[in-house]
């Protein structure tokens, strides 16, 4: 969009769309929207010493120089090997990993009893065991503290090292609790954020040190006592069952301003649903005038009824933030990555809504990208429309190979992890993927790269465990060559044979192009004899072997089915270039792009009936109509007549018995129905599984 005016003509003409055509979901919404009321050990030395002196936290985002992190996460760092990591910080030359896991293996194989925080060495990759507090409960947020000599980390325990703590401790350099620090918070901390002094914690508490603090609190850096003049709670929650709680906490780099991002509706008394930004560059923290709401007014569409705002980070300039949630392709703020300008009052607006089809859990900013991170398999292509590809008020199922169809480029594939333009919120060439089951539910910009944490085992073609870290490295290093797929396309069937083909460039010259493919059928990795098991790399025909600048071509002898194929390069010095997203497609013998129509004969537009009303029409496809739907809606009541025929709000349809299948399909179904007023829509099927499309043919009727 990128600009207000934009966004205010989006939201006009949204609601006039809703208005006239009366979708009844749409409805519902308008009628929700009424606003009511390395061992650590060598520490000893003097000089290690000196170096934690001397570090500052680290920014809550990074610059990395105009570059994206590699796509290749690092292989020789310690795997997490159950749970789930939430959340990572590099602290000097330690990279701190914190979640709800057990055991760590680490780079020499040796597996540890290592419950919710390890740390490893950021050069060598090799973990820290003296690093080994002993925490009985989950954790989810760790911060480095203002002076460089200390961290904290929050979750859900209540001792460390047989000591009790409640949801929040204060670390030296050798893994031990310093018992100066001794906060009590009530219930989980979700938040951390660290500035001025204090120690500003957010989650599902309602006290800290026993004094009613709802979700929102602070406490002093050094002893952990409660803040009395920062006192700021969030209520009237909009999350699930009408609950609330803070999702995340972020301060800009000025350290004046805090970011909150919350499912509750107020803080402190006045209106800030899902985000609010506080002042707390003076004695006493206010509530600055920023406001929107968008996340009010909206969150009514997302699953449930109800706002799931997952995580939230400030741009390294300060100038804007993004926010990220869940809610079942519910756009404008279900399943979306939003980015927000840092200034303004009341009614502030997007710069953009990027639009991810499924939940976003995590989100971390440097000077080059957005990276997000979640359980969506897509992202906005470039080029995109805006405010954002697709149907407003469809669901789309990227499983389904007519959503994606109707997609078409508007998408690219990107399985849990992605990087998106700052400016436009569309994708970047950036696909690592992984094979997160819930979400990879942390994302951390560190100066040397990218930390990830997620809930499984593999990131990229690495087995990394829960936690995974893409590294710029800090030895200067030779340049690498690139590839590009041209052709397929991201959800493309293809006709018999298959041609999967690219370019490849490279400052010495390109001597190597891989390729990998898996059927996602359930048959395994494509092999070199043509049948499918076991992982391997297939050596693919160069058209100039050596050249700066190369075309490729794969021809693999492939059955009917769906497929994802990875390709990378190589150059003389065996520099390999970061793996290409991987490309999804189909294969069909018959190739079928053509969607099947349908037409209403009778009843006409608007036409008075008495008695069952007759629906007739002619159904067509340019292969076979195999099935013929009627959708039927009360227009009085909103009702949707059922496959059982009785009515709901939910949408359904009738199946229409034929007479055969073929290209052209005549039918006729009659229907007993109550007087009133009525909408019915007509949907074909054909031989390939693709419906009409969207806008349906549709007739008014109504029954006397």
């Amino acid at each position: 969009m990128g600009n207000g005016a934009e966004w205010r003509i989006w939201v006009s003409l949204d609601h006039l769309f809703a208005k006239t055509t009366k979708i009844w979901t749409e409805s519902a919404v308008r009628n929700h929207m009424r606003r009511f009321s390395l061992s650590l050990t060598v520490l000893a030395l003097l000089g290690t010493l000196l170096s934690f002196a001397t570090l500052a936290a680290p920014a809550a985002g990074q610059n990395h120089g105009g570059a994206i992190v590699p796509d290749d996460p690092r292989n020789d760092t310690p795997v997490v090997l159950d749970g789930v990591v939430w959340d990572s910080e590099q602290w000097n030359n330690m990279i701190v990993v914190v979640g709800d896991f057990e055991q760590v293996e680490d780079t020499d194989g040796t597996v540890y009893d290592q419950a919710n925080l390890m740390a490893y060495d950021i050069n060598t990759g090799d973990m820290i065991t003296s690093f080994d507090p002993q925490i009985n409960g989950s954790m989810r947020e760790v911060e480095v503290a203002e002076d460089g000599l200390s961290i904290f980390a929050a979750g859900s325990f209540n001792t460390v090292d047989g000591l009790t703590r409640k949801r929040i401790i204060k670390l030296d350099a050798s893994g031990e609790v310093i018992p100066e620090f001794n906060a009590n918070i009530s219930a989980e901390v979700n938040g951390l954020a660290v500035a001025g002094g204090k120690v500003f914690v957010g989650g599902s508490f309602l006290k800290v040190e026993n004094q009613l603090r709802s979700k929102l609190g602070a406490v002093d850096a050094v002893t952990g006592d409660i803040d009395p003049l920062f006192d700021l709670p969030i209520t009237d929650g909009i999350g699930k069952n009408g609950g609330y709680s803070v999702k995340a906490l972020d301060i800009t780099p000025d350290g004046n301003t805090l970011l909150v991002v919350h499912t509750g509706t107020n803080v402190a008394g006045v209106e800030r649903a899902g985000a609010a930004l506080i002042d707390i560059s003076g004695t006493v923290a206010t509530v600055k005038p920023w406001q929107t709401d968008l996340y009010h007014d909206w969150y009514h569409r997302c699953a449930g009824g109800y706002l799931s705002l997952r995580d939230g980070e400030i741009s390294p300039d300060g100038s804007y933030f993004v926010i990220v949630s869940k809610g079942h392709d519910r756009p404008p703020v279900c399943d979306t990555a939003i980015r927000w300008p840092i200034d303004g009052a009341a009614g502030v607006e997007p710069d953009w809504i990027s639009r991810h089809f499924d939940s976003v859990y995590s989100v971390g900013i440097s000077d080059t990208a957005v990276y997000t991170g979640g359980h969506f398999r897509v992202q906005e292509a470039p080029g995109s429309p805006d405010p954002y590809p697709g149907d407003q008020l469809r669901t789309y199922n990227i499983g389904n190979v007519n959503d994606v169809a109707d997609l078409s480029t508007d998408i690219v594939w990107r399985d849990q992890v992605g990087a998106l333009d700052p400016a436009t919120g569309k994708s970047f060439d950036w696909a690592p993927a992984t094979n997160s089951a819930g979400c990879v539910c942390s994302l951390t910009t560190i100066d040397r790269g990218l930390l990830l944490g997620h809930d499984r085992t593999q990131v990229g073609v690495f087995t990394t465990g829960r936690h995974a870290f893409f590294d710029f490295g800090s030895a200067t290093d030779t340049v690498l060559p690139a590839l590009n797929v041209t052709a397929p396309f991201g959800g493309e069937t293809l006709g018999l044979p298959v041609s999967l083909t690219g370019t490849a460039s490279d400052n010495i010259g390109v001597t190597k192009v891989y390729m990998t493919l898996r059927s996602r059928n359930g048959l395994g990795w494509y092999r070199s004899d043509g049948t499918f098991g076991a992982w391997e790399k297939h050596l693919i025909s160069l058209s100039n072997p050596g050249a700066t600048t190369t075309t490729w071509t794969a021809t693999p002898n492939l059955p009917d089915g769906d497929f994802r194929a990875y390709f990378w390069a190589e150059d003389p010095a065996g520099n390999r270039s970061t793996p290409k997203e991987p490309v999804q497609f189909f294969v069909s013998s018959v190739v079928d792009t053509q969607t099947p129509t349908a037409n209403f004969s009778t009843p006409t537009a608007n036409q008075a009936v008495a008695g069952p009303v007759a629906f007739t029409g002619v159904a067509t496809d340019d292969q076979s109509v195999e099935s013929v739907e009627i959708a039927i809606r009360n227009r009085t009541n909103g009702l949707w007549l059922q496959s059982d025929f009785t009515w709901a709000t939910s949408w359904d349809s009738l199946n229409v018995p034929l007479p055969a299948t073929g290209p052209s399909v005549a039918y006729t179904f009659s229907v007993l129905l109550p007087a009133g007023s009525y909408k019915a829509n007509v949907i074909a099927t054909d031989s390939a599984g693709k419906k009409t499309p969207f806008p349906r043919p549709s007739v008014n009727f109504t029954i006397n």
